[in-house]
């Protein structure tokens, strides 16, 4: 009778347990937590902007993460017979579980020559090609454009409208949907405003970026005595000329209200000048210039202490005003009453970006683009280790 009850006990001893690793939920959460370090370190460089502070940025350049059990179950002494003592009547089974998750980062300082190059340059047309493609082109154009200078055919006469709202008076709003007449000789006292204007018409005019084939470079210019280029000979910028494409503002005419100019977005022949007519102007010459990414970062930087209360009306198509709603261009709430997707605490000041932004959360992507396309390869090489001893 004791046999048949030790049966049962030794099969359970002897039986094995095999679990498979759940590595899901721990690959999710370091996405989560990875996207979460670049959210908050986008969102506190656009305050260290506003306060003229240095910036920092730092690449995550490895997140290693394990797990490890182990189970060890011993079987009992078991004593058959009469005569037994106390002690051989209790059987004992040696049991250890041992289990642990570690998890480990790598991160590098991004303070390298080419990096601090990169982000001070200006943006090219190949990446606001790509990021017109993927994004609403109005957020994108205030974000990397600073400046437009607007040349009349025929006069010669030139004007710069520079995108920097704290230059206006309150006065000047109404020119943003009512300048006939007053792009040229009101360019001075209200600049702001007129640049919102003439992009607001070039958005309706269908204005976007594309990319096309590069043309072949060209030999560089010969110098004359004097160490200048001599007259008509041309340079070839090959920034983007090794990569097999370059970009090029273009106006589409699928999202054009109205006649296109040129060039015509998908039109193959030699690019020409970016130009446009406007009834009370006659027609210009336009040329765009575009911010770096530390520029892009004390733009918002600058929005972030002043800026108009409803950016709406700046807007010109559905799909920006839709996208922005009733709120600033910048949304960054100095408190942590709504919900968050990044909130962080600066010098004992909280700056929130709330989750319902749909805005903000689009102009922090379009920062981390700008930030991960001038990280090299060898940026994430020099990977350091921190040791903390308490």
């Amino acid at each position: 009778m004791q046999r048949r009850k030790l049966v049962p006990l030794i099969f359970l001893l002897l039986s094995s347990c095999a679990a498979v690793d759940q590595f899901g939920e721990r690959i999710y959460d370091g996405n989560k937590n990875s996207q979460l370090a670049q959210n908050q370190e986008t969102l506190v460089n656009i305050v260290r902007a506003s306060r003229l502070q240095p910036l920092n940025f730092v690449a995550i350049s490895q997140v290693a993460g394990g797990q490890t059990e182990q189970l060890n179950t011993g079987l009992p002494t078991i004593t058959f017979g009469p005569l037994q003592t106390v002690a051989q009547h209790q059987f004992q089974v040696t049991n250890s579980l041992q289990s642990g998750v570690s998890g480990s980062y790598q991160s590098s300082p991004l303070v390298s020559t080419a990096f601090s190059t990169g982000m001070l340059s200006p943006i090219d047309l190949r990446t606001l090609a790509f990021l017109v493609a993927a994004y609403p082109r109005e957020p994108v154009f205030f974000s990397t454009i600073d400046s437009i200078y607007v040349t009349r055919v025929g006069t010669g006469e030139t004007i710069r409208l520079v995108n920097d709202p704290s230059s206006d008076k309150e006065s000047c709003r109404s020119l943003v949907n009512h300048s006939q007449g007053r792009l040229f000789s009101s360019a001075q006292e209200c600049n702001f405003a007129l640049f919102v204007n003439l992009l607001g018409r070039l958005s309706n005019l269908g204005l976007s970026a594309e990319l096309v084939k590069a043309a072949k470079a060209e030999k560089p210019a010969q110098a004359d005595k004097g160490g200048s280029p001599s007259k008509g000979a041309k340079s070839a910028d090959s920034s983007d000329k090794s990569a097999g494409t370059e970009g090029r503002f273009c106006f589409d005419s699928t999202r054009s209200f109205g006649v296109t100019f040129q060039p015509r977005c998908g039109d193959t022949k030699k690019p020409a000048k970016l130009t446009t007519a406007f009834a009370d102007v006659g027609a210009v010459e336009l040329s765009v210039i575009l911010r770096s990414p530390i520029s892009v970062f004390n733009y918002y930087g600058g929005l972030l202490t002043t800026q108009p209360a409803l950016w709406r009306d700046f807007y010109f198509t559905n799909q920006a005003r839709n996208l922005i709603g009733e709120e600033p261009f910048l949304n960054i709430a100095r408190d942590a009453s709504v919900p968050c997707f990044a909130k962080i605490d600066y010098s004992g000041e909280i700056f929130c970006a709330p989750v319902a932004s749909k805005h903000t959360a689009l102009l922090l992507t379009l920062l981390l683009h700008l930030r991960n396309l001038n990280i090299q390869p060898s940026d994430l090489n020099s990977a350091f280790t921190v040791r903390l001893s308490g």
